[in-house]
């Protein structure tokens, strides 16, 4: 059987909080996605901070999320989501310059010709992901 690595339970943690803070504003009624209480407070938030916990959607939370209602409570949770989120980004950036100083590096080749596809593929993968996201952004708020 494979272990975890530890990495796992830090994501885990990081969706862990997303999901409290979401569940916390649909309690409070300061954010809504069906306007049935129970199934966003308790099913869907939750999904959605588990996802935002280990997919590239925390970025979203950590530097455009402002779908809470203008209340005190809301910009409250709005700034506790934002530094939830900027805590994972400056985890990935640690965890990658610990993986780059301290993990050996292949040095037996130069950059194949596979090395070079797979970063591009990577590259527009995160690029579709992005512009979605910003689409998704502008239409939600020219629809409000």
């Amino acid at each position: 059987m494979a272990t975890v690595p530890w990495s796992a339970y830090v994501l885990t943690a990081f969706g862990s909080i997303y999901g409290y803070l979401l569940h916390r504003a649909a309690v409070i009624r300061v954010y809504r996605l069906t306007s049935i209480r129970i199934l966003d407070a308790y099913l869907l938030v939750w999904i959605i901070g588990f996802l935002c916990g280990y997919t590239p959607l925390f970025l979203y939370l950590a530097f455009g999320f402002k779908e809470f209602a203008n209340t005190p409570e809301g910009t409250l949770l709005t700034t506790r989501l934002h530094w939830a989120g900027r805590a994972e980004a400056i985890f990935f950036v640690l965890y990658a310059l610990f993986i780059l100083t301290n993990v050996r590096q292949r040095t037996d080749s130069l950059i194949t010709v596979q090395d070079l596809q797979s970063v591009i593929v990577w590259n527009i993968a995160f690029a579709v992901i992005a512009i979605f996201f910003a689409v998704l952004k502008t239409w939600l708020d020219r629809h409000r």
